[in-house]
């Protein structure tokens, strides 16, 4: 059986981070916002959905077939929750699908592993969609995060606090958690913590093999 860890955190919390070490490390991860960026390119199937429900407003050149405008569309449904969900409406269900297409692509192939990487995994309920034998949620404390955020998205104080209160709080996450990396500090101490749970992952996984090899 494939063993499918679920990562996530709250924005600017570390997670790319974690998920390209994880890929250096040889790992399989699923990213549920490159697939979300593919399918919003013009022509593709989310794209299409999002601009019928929002209009051409949302374009660059406000013209049929011009590429979304990131920017401008963020900043629409961070200040109204009724846009964000039927964002959510529009795209999920595609990004769900090529997901699970591809889950199945790796656990018919025989990996072992395989990282599914989804910022919204708890918001967008495919916390329930996947059979996850864990998940791993990436914790900083409430100031670095929003310091960060400002930093690397060029934010104002409102603007990011905007964004951080338009997720689940990290403490409701983390309680549905199997594990917790705080990204506080160094990278080596976080990639140290990721890579304890990789351990007691491996381990688990041929501690299971040896109980079906014995039960033969």
């Amino acid at each position: 059986m494939m063993y499918k860890l679920g990562l996530t955190g709250s924005i600017a919390t570390g997670k790319s981070v974690v998920a390209d070490y994880m890929r250096k490390k040889g790992l399989t991860v699923i990213d549920a916002d490159a697939i979300a960026r593919r399918l919003m390119e013009p022509g593709a199937l989310a794209y299409e959905k999002t601009v019928a429900v929002f209009g051409p407003s949302i374009l660059i050149n406000e013209k049929a077939g011009s590429p979304i405008d990131r920017k401008r569309l963020g900043a629409l449904i961070f200040r109204d929750v009724y846009a964000r969900e039927r964002l959510n409406q529009a795209t999920h269900p595609f990004i769900l699908t090529e997901m699970q297409t591809q889950v199945t692509r790796y656990e018919t192939a025989g990996l072992g592993l395989v990282i599914l990487d989804v910022p919204l995994l708890f918001e967008s309920g495919q916390h329930q969609a996947f059979d996850f034998d864990s998940i791993m949620v990436m914790l900083v404390d409430a100031k670095t995060q929003k310091k960060r955020l400002m930093m690397r998205n060029a934010l104002s104080d409102w603007e990011a606090q905007q964004r951080i209160d338009a997720q689940w709080p990290l403490a409701k996450k983390i309680a549905q958690a199997d594990w917790v990396v705080d990204n506080s500090g160094s990278l080596a101490n976080t990639y140290g913590q990721v890579d304890k749970i990789l351990d007691n992952i491996l381990a688990a996984q041929q501690s299971e093999q040896e109980d079906t090899h014995d039960g033969i």
